[in-house]
């Protein structure tokens, strides 16, 4: 029960701290339209039509994008979580706490969440005002969405350990970024690049989405995806304890 009440506190919190620094929101905001409507002009998810046998190529790279914003959003979050407390001074107080750190961090991690759903709804209204593609909402969607966050938190937790034992981790937190936006299919990857980044959740996500879409059989690529989002988080808590150690041997956290 306390771990419950300490959950929705962090959520409430993360909330609260989202709408005093308004400015970081509304930069997301421009910054996901504008990468949006380039990718939209460029014509950039054409291949897609063939790949799925849809002839609205344009909505099946709305989805897929869409589901990269939720996926940076919790690589930003958990990347720079700890660091965010260590600014705020309660880091030693959020590493003690009763509540498992995993926990806390999850909740963090659900509150980005959120945040970005209101994101989505300005990019819904972007694509379907000034480029006619609206997003067909189908209840089945919130599948690969799960599989997305719980393999996204999986990864957001070895880059926390990441982060937590050599500190600054901004250019790495950008890089991770970039690079599912480029090799997961949320843009058109190939194939060779394509069976290696397969067992990043995001990939799976995004052909599950669009089979989705598509009317097509999705049951085993679901299960794939269930997998490997386990087996992320399982990996994931392992290398944040690792680094949480070595942090504490070291006296790494004494120079935050």
């Amino acid at each position: 029960m306390r771990s419950i009440r300490a959950f929705l506190y962090q959520i409430k919190m993360e909330l609260k701290s989202t709408v005093r620094y308004k400015f970081a929101f509304f930069s997301d905001i421009a910054v996901f339209s504008v990468l949006l409507i380039f990718f939209f002009l460029s014509s950039s998810g054409s291949s897609f039509s063939d790949k799925y046998s849809s002839q609205d190529n344009k909505e099946l790279l709305l989805v897929g994008y869409m589901m990269w914003t939720f996926a940076s959003a919790a690589i930003s979050t958990m990347a720079t979580g700890l660091n965010s407390e260590a600014r705020n001074g309660t880091l030693v107080m959020f590493l003690h706490s009763k509540t498992p750190v995993e926990i806390l961090l999850f909740a963090k991690l659900i509150s980005s969440q959120i945040v970005q759903l209101i994101i989505i709804l300005v990019l819904s209204l972007i694509s379907r005002f000034l480029f006619h593609v609206q997003l067909s909402f189908n209840p089945t969607l919130i599948l690969p969405f799960l599989i997305n966050l719980v393999g996204m938190y999986g990864i957001g937790m070895v880059l926390c350990g990441v982060s937590l034992f050599f500190k600054k981790t901004g250019a790495l937190t950008l890089l991770m970024q970039l690079v599912t936006l480029f090799v997961t299919d949320t843009l058109p990857s190939s194939d060779t690049i394509l069976k290696i980044t397969r067992y990043i959740p995001l990939t799976i996500c995004n052909e599950i989405s669009r089979l989705i879409i598509s009317s097509k059989s999705y049951s085993y690529t679901a299960l794939f995806g269930i997998i490997i989002s386990i087996i992320w988080v399982v990996v994931g808590i392992l290398v944040f304890r690792f680094f949480y150690e070595k942090s504490k041997v070291k006296g790494n956290l004494l120079f935050y």
